[in-house]
């Protein structure tokens, strides 16, 4: 077990102790291995005697020669206030706490004591909710990474041990442990599975629990198969990931199975939205099926803010409605005009500064945002501005053809969302460069050129 677990006992753990059975019976074992435990507790403020029963947890803890440390929080008033059950604000609450106090204790790892039935009945959750391969898979015995760390471990050293076994196990030491009156409520969508969905189900094959265990450890182990594919499928498709986005190589994406492309969606949700759990099928169907054959209006509503659109013809980007998206594209956020600094550096957000100098010699680099002018023409000061209706354009590159700046910016693939704000560099109303594209064609650099402006569009992490 101590290796299926990947805990060193030379090292310090913290575990969630709620007093119940199953974390006394963790406590214990762990107390007796000689590892070196903190049990941490958080009183989640929902029943009248929930304070007195984080007295009652430190005083077993004292018993058993472990250290105790505690918190207590208004999940109620949190569940409200982020439009959550009380079951998964509990659940967000406690393991921020449980990893917050890891990291503060230098812990190699935050066990609790989930065993085989809580195994069981969460997988009998997943699959009521529609959940996919992952989710019939159940609880990992070793989740790393998980939504809480790239670096702790989650670890569920009971997991092949029967609550039966734990309570024979118990049975052995003079503690009484708590127990919890909630557990009965069936409001809980896991007590009503635990009390009335089970003992029926056991009816009809009194191996059940056996037979979806089997199950789940079949599952996981194919699953863990599919997602070392979407791993490297994930750096095949991926060209650039933010704190609020996701973009994906079109084509790249498109090619692949589409079992792969539905775990692109979900690890791209999951990414975005940490808190989502138990995904509807219909929400990842909807932005698989977008990689292949995208909407007409090539933007597709997915599900808690996010959205997936069309960009610059090859790429798809998953991404949070509400962001502006700075760390993905260019964005004007003054209300005003700028005036351009030649020489001089002019800050757009907090990802994005134009810069401008004057050169002798045209070299060409290949770069979209990076362009160089005919400086001999500058008669009006330069301006850093937005789009204005009517806005005309005559490209670098394309005869010399004027065109409206919105047909212009369709043709490249320029997403809707970004256009309204998107950067441009003006002499007086005359547009001279759409940064990331092209440069007016009246504003080539020239043989007899000698003065050129070099202006440069630099993202900064």
């Amino acid at each position: 077990m101590q290796t299926r677990c990947a805990i060193d006992l030379k090292k310090p753990v913290l575990l969630g102790f709620s007093g119940g059975p199953d974390s006394i019976c963790l406590l214990s074992l762990l107390v007796k291995s000689g590892v070196e435990v903190t049990a941490a507790h958080l009183d989640h403020a929902l029943r009248p005697d929930s304070a007195a029963e984080a007295v009652q947890a430190e005083e077993i803890c004292r018993q058993l020669g472990a250290d105790f440390i505690s918190r207590r929080v208004d999940v109620a008033d949190y569940a409200q206030k982020k439009h959550l059950s009380v079951e998964e604000a509990a659940r967000k609450q406690r393991y921020a706490f449980l990893f917050a106090e890891a990291a503060k204790t230098g812990a190699q790892a935050v066990l609790t004591g989930h065993q085989a039935d809580d195994q069981v009945e969460t997988v009998l959750m997943h699959l009521l909710r529609g959940s996919a391969l992952s989710g019939l898979a159940g609880m990992r015995m070793v989740l790393l990474p998980n939504p809480w760390s790239k670096d702790i471990p989650l670890v569920r050293p009971l997991l092949a041990f029967s609550r039966e076994e734990v309570e024979a196990y118990l049975s052995e030491i003079p503690i009484r442990p708590i127990f919890d009156q909630s557990n009965q409520d069936s409001s809980f969508f896991r007590n009503r599975i635990r009390n009335d969905l089970l003992p029926q189900l056991l009816t009809y094959n009194p191996q059940f629990k056996k037979r979806i265990l089997r199950m789940a450890d079949a599952i996981a182990l194919e699953d863990d198969l599919v997602m070392a594919q979407t791993r490297q499928a994930w750096a095949e498709t991926v060209i650039e990931t933010g704190e609020d986005f996701v973009v994906f190589d079109r084509a790249k994406t498109a090619s692949l199975h589409p079992a792969l492309r539905r775990r692109l969606m979900r690890e791209g949700l999951t990414r975005l939205r940490s808190e989502l759990r138990d995904m509807d099928y219909q929400v990842i169907e909807k932005g698989s099926h977008f990689f292949t054959d995208p909407c007409q209006s090539n933007t597709v509503h997915l599900i808690a803010g996010l959205e997936m659109f069309a960009h610059l013809k090859r790429r798809v980007v998953l991404a949070k409605k509400e962001s502006p998206l700075h760390g993905l594209w260019p964005q004007l956020t003054q209300k005003k005009a700028l005036p351009l600094k030649i020489p001089g550096m002019v800050s757009l957000n907090e990802h994005w500064t134009l810069r401008s100098s004057r050169e002798t010699i045209y070299i060409n680099t290949g770069d979209p945002f990076v362009c160089q002018l005919n400086a001999e023409l500058l008669a009006d000061k330069l301006t850093i501005d937005r789009f204005k209706a009517g806005d005309r354009f005559s490209p670098y590159g394309a005869a010399a053809q004027e065109m409206k700046l919105g047909d212009f910016w369709t043709n490249q693939g320029l997403a809707a969302r970004a256009r309204s704000n998107w950067p441009l560099i003006r002499s007086g109303e005359e547009i001279v460069w759409v940064p990331g594209f092209r440069i007016a064609d009246r504003w080539r650099v020239k043989k007899e050129t000698t003065s050129i402006l070099r202006l440069e569009l630099i993202k900064t992490e």
